[in-house]
């Protein structure tokens, strides 16, 4: 049966109570024609990072996990562990790599791969423990065209 594209809604939202004054906000961004959603949860052990995702010109022969690069719409890399914090290392498909951390209930979004003002793309995320000696839960979302 073939996919029948449809949209994708996401929404983030900041509510605060602050000096007894009410702010919110609420960014609503609809993605059309999306083909294809995966989702997964990984078990990321401590030590060398493992890959995640690896970003790819095209999907002939690709291993699971791999999404092409042209393709993608939204990346969502959640920590939903209770404790600790998972350290993402963001490669470049020439050298650069950047590398942030997400705590509990925090995550990283991602809504095209491009990097280094446009000089290079996102060739891979990798996430790695540190800190404990317990492995955290990953939760993977993505959307692509």
């Amino acid at each position: 049966m073939a996919t029948i594209p449809d949209t994708l809604t996401i929404k983030i939202s900041e509510d605060i109570y602050l000096n007894n004054n009410y702010r919110n906000s609420e960014v609503v961004q609809t993605v059309v024609d999306i083909s294809s959603i995966d989702n997964r949860i990984f078990n990321i052990p401590t030590g060398s990072p493992t890959q995640v995702v690896a970003f790819t010109s095209s999907l002939a022969g690709s291993l699971a996990g791999n999404i092409q690069a042209s393709s993608l719409s939204y990346l969502r890399l959640t920590n939903i562990d209770t404790s600790g914090t998972l350290n993402l290392v963001i490669s470049g498909s020439i050298s650069s790599s950047y590398e942030t951390k997400i705590g509990t209930a925090q995550s990283f979004i991602l809504n095209n791969t491009w990097m280094q003002g446009g000089e290079e793309n996102v060739a891979s995320i990798s996430a790695y423990v540190s800190g404990s000696s317990l492995p955290i839960a990953l939760e993977y979302y993505s959307a692509t065209y």
